[in-house]
């Protein structure tokens, strides 16, 4: 989960590909979906997304890192969906609203 407003924010991935980049997408609304630049087929469930971070997954798989939220992020949801564009690969979409 991305956490609380107002903190720093420990955001980690299992199951990425190993010795891979990991972007750490965002957005603020889900439709429509956007296409994933290079790797046809493949979208992300949100509208313009950005990248918050990124972070090389570990020989297990495990990516993380952390993020600064602001105490403006209060009430305000986030769609966040970890991925891979070497691979192509993404991961599911986590909506979350801050609290």
């Amino acid at each position: 989960m991305p956490g609380r407003a107002g903190v720093l924010n420990p955001i980690e991935v299992t199951g990425a590909p190993p010795g891979r980049d990991i972007s750490f997408l965002f957005g603020f609304n889900a439709a429509p979906p956007a296409g994933v630049p290079g790797c046809p087929g493949v979208f992300v469930d949100m509208d313009n997304p950005r990248v918050l971070g990124t972070a090389m997954a570990d020989a297990g798989g495990k990516a993380s890192f952390s993020a600064q939220v602001g105490p403006s992020a209060v009430g305000k949801t986030i769609r966040l969906q970890p991925g891979a564009q070497v691979s192509c690969q993404v991961s599911n979409v986590v909506v979350h609203t801050f609290p």
